[in-house]
């Protein structure tokens, strides 16, 4: 004997997810912004100079401040959220200036820099990873506690 199972307000849950399929991008750009700026939060700040410069950096912490800015806000500012074709979304830290490679990239930051505590930007977010993954994680169960 079939045994026989009725499943009620299938249409309305149906149209509920049919509705996250519109609302999906914003939330991937609203976390991925809310991931860029924990990252900007964790940028170390400058170590102390060596007690031997006369180097005077800027007081308005040039390096720094374009790093922790969007695009935009700063002439130098690389950070940003970007969207492409296929729904993918992308976290960009980072800045334009000349220099930087030579004081915080992995590959290209000099030894004296590296010697006087200099951190390096992929170190950093690589440190954050399982906090960044968080941000995601918190954001979504936010987004589907409010859809469903």
């Amino acid at each position: 004997m079939p045994a026989q199972i009725i499943i009620r307000g299938l249409e309305r849950l149906q149209g509920r997810f049919a509705a996250l399929g519109s609302k999906f991008p914003k939330f991937m750009n609203d976390s991925t912004k809310a991931a860029v700026l924990f990252v900007h939060s964790k940028i170390p700040p400058y170590p102390p100079p060596p007690p031997e410069s006369t180097y005077i950096r800027r007081a308005s912490g040039g390096l720094g401040a374009t790093i922790t800015t969007f695009m935009g806000s700063e002439p130098d500012a690389l950070s940003r959220v970007e969207g492409s074709l296929g729904g993918k979304v992308s976290g960009i830290v980072g800045t334009k200036l000349s220099y930087a490679p030579w004081v915080i990239d992995r590959e290209r930051q000099t030894s004296g820099h590296k010697k006087t505590g200099w951190y390096t930007l992929q170190d950093v977010i690589e440190g954050l990873r399982s906090q960044i993954i968080e941000v995601y994680n918190k954001a979504l169960n936010v987004f589907i506690s409010r859809e469903f």
